[in-house]
């Protein structure tokens, strides 16, 4: 009863926060999107499979139109698993806890990408039945920049750096 309240509490703080920063996220430019996910009641099979769980997250990384650069798994003894997917707009890791049936993931990524979709993968693919989702936008700042640094920007920005 009393992880079923927390759950509850913690859950909506985070949709609270979520929303706070979609507004947010209207009148500021962010460098980069963090979801951040809590997942229960997920397949405990996949949990702890580290082959399929790799092609997950890989999945995700393409669902979120990333460029993958490298995966780095890891299993843990006598259970668990961590998968981190490095992508060139950022990365997308997951920590499993077969034994509860619970895993937590980020997906941060920079630019334009579709980091909910990668998150709802996740989700789906592990068979989850309940989440907890949380978005955070990184590296606000007041001022848009809509297009790439010229070589002119990039060189300016070098020279100014204090050494």
């Amino acid at each position: 009863m009393l992880e079923n309240v927390l759950w509850f509490i913690v859950g909506t703080f985070f949709s609270i926060v979520s929303a706070i920063n979609e507004v947010i996220g209207r009148f500021v430019y962010s460098l980069g999107r963090l979801f951040i996910l809590d997942l229960k009641g997920c397949n405990k099979t996949i949990l702890n499979d580290l082959d399929e769980m790799t092609m997950i997250m890989r999945r995700a990384a393409e669902a979120a139109g990333a460029t993958v650069v490298s995966v780095d798994a890891h299993r843990f003894e006598p259970f668990g698993l961590s998968v981190t997917v490095i992508i060139s707009e950022s990365h997308i890791a997951i920590h499993t806890w077969p034994e509860f049936g619970e895993a937590s993931a980020d997906v941060f990524t920079c630019g334009d990408l579709m980091t909910e979709k990668a998150a709802k993968l996740i989700f789906i693919a592990l068979g989850a039945k309940k989440k907890r989702q949380l978005m955070l936008l990184r590296g606000m700042s007041l001022h848009r920049r809509s297009h790439k640094l010229t070589q002119q920007e990039v060189e300016s920005y070098v020279t100014e750096q204090p050494t």
